[in-house]
């Protein structure tokens, strides 16, 4: 049986990568820069994976994208590219990976119940919970919201879910709490992405890849700017 080849791609957080994998085997992932600059390395850096494996987008059955929440520039980066790579290569089957699930099935630990936070700005944090099931998967106990660090602790101390995400340093110094705290950054990862392809129901053309926002973006909250001559 000849397994799918998926190529995943993660821009929502500060440290993005992309990733080819057969199966459930990880051929590679490379890393992209950290300082949000996505769109500057990801082309690149997809050519260098292939082509490093005699690869091409030919070969290529799935793309796994992170769809957010997250960085709002990252997110429409990764679908971007999804879909401009898609666009020559219309067989490619596209699947969007919420990175709270993908942050969750990164925590260290695998403990039964992990709160997911990713920073939402204004000292604000989207929060999601998920419980582990039977298989070792990980089912989403509550919809994704913006929360503040108080309420997410209160949650949290209730279930006894360990709280971990890309933004947990700024979590602690916000909330000054450590307990049931993850206290090293979990970021979404493009391989974690096309290992979830097997768990999302849902695989679509690429135009129906959708980002995951839950809050407007500052620029849009603000509204255009005006500018007096």
């Amino acid at each position: 049986m000849v397994k799918s080849l998926i190529l995943g791609l993660e821009t929502t957080s500060a440290r993005g990568s992309v990733a080819v994998i057969r199966g459930e085997e990880t051929i590679e992932e490379i890393e992209l820069g950290r300082q949000l600059r996505h769109s500057s390395f990801i082309i690149p850096a997809i050519n260098d994976l292939l082509e490093q494996h005699n690869l091409s987008l030919a070969h290529i059955d799935s793309f796994a994208v992170g769809v957010g929440p997250g960085s709002f520039t990252g997110i429409r980066v990764g679908i971007a590219v999804a879909k401009g790579l898609c666009f020559n290569h219309k067989s490619i089957v596209t699947c969007g990976i919420p990175s709270m699930m993908n942050i969750a099935l990164k925590c260290p630990g695998h403990p039964d119940h992990v709160m997911v936070v990713v920073y939402a700005q204004r000292g604000e944090f989207f929060a999601q919970e998920f419980q582990r099931n039977s298989h070792g998967f990980y089912n989403s106990g509550t919809e994704c919201a913006i929360k503040t660090p108080a309420s997410i602790i209160s949650s949290a101390d209730i279930t006894g879910a360990v709280v971990c995400g890309p933004d947990i340093k700024r979590f602690i110094d916000v909330s000054g709490v450590r307990k049931n705290v993850f206290d090293e950054p979990v970021y979404p990862t493009a391989q974690q992405a096309a290992l979830c392809v097997s768990m999302v129901t849902e695989s679509n053309d690429y135009n129906s890849l959708n980002p995951i926002y839950i809050r407007r973006s500052e620029a849009e909250t603000k509204g255009p700017k005006e500018y007096i001559l």
